[in-house]
């Protein structure tokens, strides 16, 4: 299924007194690719990612899934299609793990309803495919916040989505959990699903992305490949800091070093 993004807009603010966020993005989801969107902290990326999946009203332009605006969809339908996975999360109760993956399958129980038997394999089956089963019977309340992004993300995946939005996803994990989260991503999406997700991290987009753009100053650049994207010269333009873009021999491999400054 494709995502589009249509001359999006978002302003806080009331009459004639706007502050704009973001305005005229337009960029599509393709089904099998993985958009990394990258910026400077409060250039609007996470806000941008909550009006894509509803929390937030544009204030201009329009969402679509298929040639469906996501404004005429139930929130249901919305829900079995595209999953959402926050920045922060602060659990309130002490749920157990497999407790919070089976939530993923709200969308597909009917009202009242409780999982059954398929739905607790394919949660199992979530756990195990992001290696985390042995968490299962714990209280999410008490496990490490890299671990419960693990979590989040299994329940998503319980959810059964065919886009999946993701605000900078790897933020709490440590460096050997990031690199086994977005092979799985690369998995997810050689397997049809579509993924934005957003990053400070221009590493990932080379590693895992298939495409990137850099959101700055309310403006979305064109979407492209991350090669074609991220330069030293857009990285020195977007964060202020020099870096070089090194590739290991074989080319399968590339990263953004910083230079230390002459100051």
């Amino acid at each position: 299924m494709r995502l589009e993004v249509r001359n999006a807009a978002f302003a806080y603010g009331h009459g004639d007194e706007f502050r704009w966020i973001f305005r005229n993005v337009s960029f599509s989801l393709e089904a099998g690719s993985v958009f990394c969107l990258l910026g400077p902290n409060g250039t609007g990326k996470s806000t941008l990612l909550k009006c894509i999946a509803g929390f937030l009203p544009l204030r201009e332009g329009s969402v679509h899934l298929g040639e469906t605006p996501t404004v005429h969809l139930s929130r249901r339908e919305f829900a079995r299609n595209v999953a959402y996975v926050p920045q922060h999360h602060v659990p309130s109760f002490p749920y157990a793990v497999l407790d919070v993956v089976l939530m993923g399958r709200t969308p597909h129980l009917s009202y009242l309803g409780k999982p059954g038997f398929r739905d607790r394999r394919i949660a199992w089956a979530a756990l195990e495919r992001l290696g985390i089963s042995s968490l299962a019977a714990k209280p999410y309340t008490e496990i490490s916040g890299g671990e419960r992004q693990l979590v989040l993300l299994a329940s998503v995946l319980s959810q059964e989505p065919r886009i999946l939005l993701l605000d900078e996803p790897t933020t709490h994990l440590d460096f050997g959990n990031q690199i086994r989260f977005l092979e799985v991503l690369r998995r997810l999406a050689g397997e049809g699903m579509a993924v934005l997700m957003s990053t400070h991290a221009p590493e990932q987009a080379f590693l895992a992305g298939t495409t990137a753009a850099i959101l700055k100053e309310g403006h979305l650049s064109p979407p492209a490949s991350p090669e074609g994207v991220i330069t030293e010269q857009a990285i020195l333009d977007t964060y202020g800091v020099a870096v070089r873009i090194v590739a290991d021999p074989s080319g399968e491999a590339k990263g953004c070093v910083p230079l230390r400054s002459e100051k």
